[in-house]
């Protein structure tokens, strides 16, 4: 059911959730019997008649079908459009503000293998993107299991290890990563408010530096959390996208990127032609050093 490179798509999941309600209905068929019986039973004393099994039968199938219609067309239905802004609603904002709606929402599924994207399972919905002398953003609800996350990211050509920043509120479960560990940096107050995960200290103070941290002092999302992996900076919050969020998160988004230091895209030069975004992984296990073209 998965695709490759990507999560289920929604009309599976929804096909599913239908098979499933359709095998909770067929257990409960029983009960249906019972009922219908109870109510021909009544209906046949009243008219001084009796109700055969066939007919019994017959009418705890309508009443199963009666359940199971509408409540399958609902879970299809919510499955396909409960976690997503409604289409029309979705293009007029876009439209109106600059943004579009035609990027390929492909593009991003399983794309990111930090938490809380590292899943086997994503959705992108609400994909829009803006283009201007700054770069390309792009801003989505990110489904990771069904729990969804409004996302805004760009792009800045360099590779290097994951560097995450989390609400000092989330740290603890943030810290449970396998390989992450807590950077202090020499600012006490943005320590107290900001907690930086990476597995390597050094490229992550590198691309933490006092500017970055001005810029992320004057967030006023308490959720929202930042990533920088693979070329992609990224900033998230919980929820799915709120409209009212798209242009300040994009508006950081871009700040991030263009504050990233010219020698870290130096000494992080994009990955090769041909390699996989998974490939660095064992690249960087070849030595302390890193991997170098």
């Amino acid at each position: 059911m998965r695709r490759d490179g990507g999560g289920p798509r929604r009309w599976q999941v929804s096909a599913v959730r239908v098979l499933a309600l359709f095998g909770l209905l067929s257990m409960g068929l029983p009960v249906l019997w019972v009922v219908s019986d109870v109510i021909l039973g009544a209906l046949a004393g009243a008219l001084g008649g009796d109700a055969s099994g066939r007919t019994v039968g017959g009418l705890a199938w309508v009443l199963a079908v009666v359940l199971f219609l509408p409540l399958a067309w609902l879970a299809f239905r919510t499955n396909l459009e409960g976690v997503a802004v409604g289409r029309r609603t979705m293009r007029s904002w876009a439209e109106s503000r600059g943004w579009s709606t035609g990027a390929v929402p492909q593009l991003f599924e399983d794309r990111w293998e930090s938490p809380p994207f590292a899943t086997t399972r994503s959705q992108v919905l609400n994909l829009i993107s803006r283009t201007d002398e700054r770069g390309t953003v792009y801003s989505m609800t990110y489904v990771i299991d069904d729990v969804p996350r409004h996302v805004v990211t760009t792009t800045r050509p360099f590779h290097g290890p994951p560097v995450r920043l989390v609400p000092r509120t989330l740290v603890r479960a943030a810290a449970e990563a396998v390989g992450a560990q807590e950077i202090s940096t020499e600012w006490a107050e943005f320590n107290s408010r900001w907690s930086v995960l990476s597995a390597d200290p050094r490229h992550a103070l590198a691309m933490v530096h006092p500017r970055v941290m001005e810029r992320l002092m004057a967030v006023d999302d308490p959720t929202l959390q930042v990533l920088f992996e693979a070329g992609d900076v990224v900033v998230h919050r919980p929820g799915l996208t709120a409209l009212s969020r798209v242009s300040p998160m994009a508006e950081l988004v871009v700040d991030l990127a263009e504050l990233v230091p010219g020698y870290v895209l130096d000494d992080n030069p994009p990955l090769p032609g041909g390699a996989t975004r998974r490939q660095p992984r064992q690249m960087y296990r070849l030595g302390p050093e890193g991997w170098r073209p």
